[in-house]
């Protein structure tokens, strides 16, 4: 009984690690965007946390932003594994033809 309650202790700081580092990416990120509005390579990346924390609205948006200023970002969208969970879904298909 208690490796379930360490193994339950363990996900949940692995959990809160994570939570941590998406936050301190959307600031470096955000911050990369304030500095350089164009900075293509910053809207892929945060498209790609939002895609993993399942934020599918904000993920294409700022997709849609990244090949807008760069079209080789469809077929990069297409490959990264971080999108993985948008592959199936109509509106990614639709975006990275």
């Amino acid at each position: 009984m208690e490796e379930k309650g360490y193994l339950k202790d363990l996900v949940s700081d692995i959990s809160k690690e994570i939570e941590e580092l998406n936050k301190l990416s959307f600031e470096a990120l955000n911050k990369a965007l304030e500095i350089n509005p164009g900075d293509v390579l910053a809207y892929f990346m945060r498209a790609c946390t939002y895609a993993l924390i399942e934020n599918k609205e904000l993920a294409l948006k700022d997709l849609a932003k990244a090949i807008e200023l760069d079209g080789k970002f469809k077929k990069e969208a297409r490959e990264d594994e971080d999108f993985k969970s948008l592959w199936d879904d109509p509106d990614f298909i639709s975006l990275t033809q």
